[in-house]
């Protein structure tokens, strides 16, 4: 597949991204709505033009037009970071020795409605596994700070200057577990193997009673019981995890996603 370069500002407007190739069969009247350009991009296919945020909306609703279905669900845009980038991050993380794993626990700080953030401490359990464990945490709070400056958590999160760094750290890593964040979108959107930690009640790209995400195939949805907190998510994602280090699958797919 050809890739070119996309901008992203709003992260979690990638699903909505891939309606831009339904775009001309379509009767209803599509609406893009473009910002400034950030100077960073990343590669994405050919279907997308470069934009930095975009919203789709019609006269009455966004997605009618289009009679979208679970079926109808057109294939998910796919990004690649550039390879530049991606080789000097692997050199920052050094030899690969184990799989590596990357974690991100919590959403923004300045989030009106903060529901999809767990202490870093809750997922202490996973970090006695063989694996490498590397932060993607950008501004941790400073409870999770002081817990993950004694973790042994892999943390180059200073050098994370933009969208296009950070897809490039992705692309060294053998999974990503994460909570409902820009990180989760990305990673998905990338293709990469990535696990998700929902809420009982997610934001609705996620919908209810399943594992898997009609938008991004490579994501696993590990969600939380309407009662009590994370721990039996927590407990769940190590077996999982257990047994895929188990089988050395990670280790076998080791290696960098390169832009092709």
């Amino acid at each position: 597949m050809s890739k070119r370069r996309l901008p992203s500002v709003r992260v979690s407007s990638f699903p909505s991204a891939s309606y831009e190739r339904m775009k001309a069969s379509t009767s209803g009247r599509l609406i893009s709505c473009l910002q400034s350009l950030p100077k960073r991009r990343f590669r994405s296919s050919r279907y997308v033009r470069t934009y930095s945020e975009m919203t789709f909306g019609a006269r009455n609703s966004a997605l009618s037009p289009l009679r979208t279905t679970l079926n109808t669900i057109p294939p998910p845009v796919r990004l690649s970071s550039e390879p530049d980038q991606l080789q000097v991050w692997e050199k920052r993380l050094g030899r690969r020795n184990r799989p590596r794993i990357g974690l991100t626990w919590s959403g923004s700080l300045t989030h009106p409605n903060d529901y999809v953030s767990i202490p870093l401490q809750l997922l202490a359990s996973l970090l006695d596994m063989n694996a490498s464990f590397i932060s993607l945490q950008k501004d941790p709070r400073p409870t999770d700070e002081v817990f993950l400056g004694t973790s042994g958590i892999v943390d180059l999160t200073a050098d994370l200057a933009d969208f296009g760094e950070t897809a490039a750290l992705l692309s060294c890593l053998d999974l990503v577990i994460t909570v409902d964040t820009s990180i989760a979108h990305l990673a998905g959107a990338m293709g990469c193997p990535t696990w998700i930690l929902l809420p009982h009640l997610p934001d609705y790209r996620w919908l209810l009673d399943r594992e898997n995400s009609p938008w991004y195939p490579t994501v696993r949805l590990f969600r939380k019981e309407a009662a009590g907190g994370y721990e039996a998510v927590i407990r769940r994602v190590r077996s999982e995890l257990a047994n895929l280090l188990e089988s050395k699958l990670l280790t076998e797919a080791s290696g960098p996603r390169s832009a092709q």
